[in-house]
C-alpha cells in the first residue's frame, strides 16, 4: 500500500477492536471501500448484534460522515420505518472517525438487475415506490433534501432480522437542511462538505439525470431522477423521460 493511503488508517478485519462511549466492536469483514473510508460488518460485543460501521479517513480534507452523522441524529426526530437506526459514533485519534448503524440488506439497484429481465414486476415496482416515496417524505419532514436519489441508495431490510420487505434510505453525505423540522420555515442554505447542486438542465436531444456542484435542488427532481433511472438505466433521449417524468406529477401532492 502507498504510505498516505487512507486506507492504511481503516480498522483491521478480524484483528481489531474499536471502543466507543457506548460500546465495543469487533471487526468482522470489509462490505465496501471508497476514496477516503470504508464500511464493516462489526459485532457488538455487549449484546452480540451485527451492525454496520462506516470510517472515514481523517486524511480526507471535507468530511462527510461528520455531516452524516449529523442528520442521522436529525432524522431522530421522528420515527419513521424508513430510516435505519442510528446507534453509535466514535473516533480513533489520528486515524479515522466512525459512526455505526443497522445493518441492511441487498440495494434496489442490485436486486433489479438480479432478476433476468433486469426490472422489477408492476406489483414490485408500485409497492417500491409506496415506500421509496414514503421514506423521502419522511426525510422532507425533519426538514432535509436528500440530493442524492436513486435505486443503489435504498436497501431491504434483512431476513435475520424480521423485515426483508421493508425498504430504507441511505447515505446523507449530500444532504442539506433546507427548513426547520414539522413547522415549514424555509431555512437559509446549509452548505455540505461538497457544496450545493442542482440537475444539468434539458439541454439538445440528449439528456442525462446529471448532478453538478452549483445551486439548489428542488425536492420534486429528486423524484424525476429516482424514477428515470428505476424505469430504465439506458434512457437518454429528452422526450422519453420528460414524458415519465409527466406520468408522476398527479401524484407529487400526495408525497410532498
Amino acid at each position: 500500500m502507498v504510505k498516505d493511503d487512507p486506507m492504511n488508517d481503516m480498522p483491521k478485519e478480524r484483528e481489531d477492536v474499536i471502543k466507543s462511549r457506548k460500546g465495543t466492536y469487533e471487526i468482522l469483514e470489509i462490505l465496501g471501500k471508497g476514496s477516503f473510508g470504508a464500511v464493516f460488518r462489526v459485532r457488538r460485543m455487549e449484546d452480540g448484534k451485527d451492525l454496520a460501521m462506516k470510517c472515514e479517513s481523517y486524511k480526507v480534507k471535507k468530511q462527510i460522515l461528520r455531516h452524516e452523522a449529523k442528520v442521522l441524529e436529525g432524522m431522530r426526530k421522528i420515527n419513521s420505518v424508513h430510516f435505519i437506526s442510528y446507534e453509535d459514533r466514535g473516533k480513533i485519534a489520528g486515524r479515522f472517525m466512525f459512526v455505526v448503524i443497522r445493518l441492511v440488506g441487498k440495494n434496489l439497484w442490485d436486486l433489479r438487475m438480479e432478476n433476468p429481465e433486469r426490472r422489477f414486476s408492476m406489483a414490485t415496482g408500485i409497492r417500491a415506490a409506496e415506500q421509496t416515496l414514503s421514506g423521502i417524505r419522511d426525510l422532507h419532514i425533519c426538514g432535509y433534501l436528500h440530493r442524492d436519489i436513486k435505486p443503489p441508495n435504498f436497501a431491504i431490510g434483512r431476513e435475520e432480522d424480521g423485515n426483508p420487505h421493508t425498504i430504507y434510505i441511505l447515505d446523507f453525505g449530500l444532504c442539506r437542511k433546507y427548513r426547520e423540522h414539522l413547522d415549514g420555515k424555509q431555512r437559509s442554505r446549509e452548505s455540505t462538505p461538497l457544496g450545493n447542486h442542482r440537475r444539468v438542465k434539458h439541454d439538445g436531444a440528449n439528456f442525462e439525470v446529471n448532478v453538478k456542484i452549483l445551486a439548489q435542488e428542488p425536492e420534486t427532481s429528486a423524484l424525476e431522477a429516482l424514477w428515470i433511472q428505476a424505469k430504465n438505466p439506458k434512457i437518454n433521449h429528452k422526450e422519453e423521460c420528460l414524458s415519465i417524468t409527466r406520468e408522476l406529477v398527479p401524484y407529487l401532492d400526495l408525497f410532498f
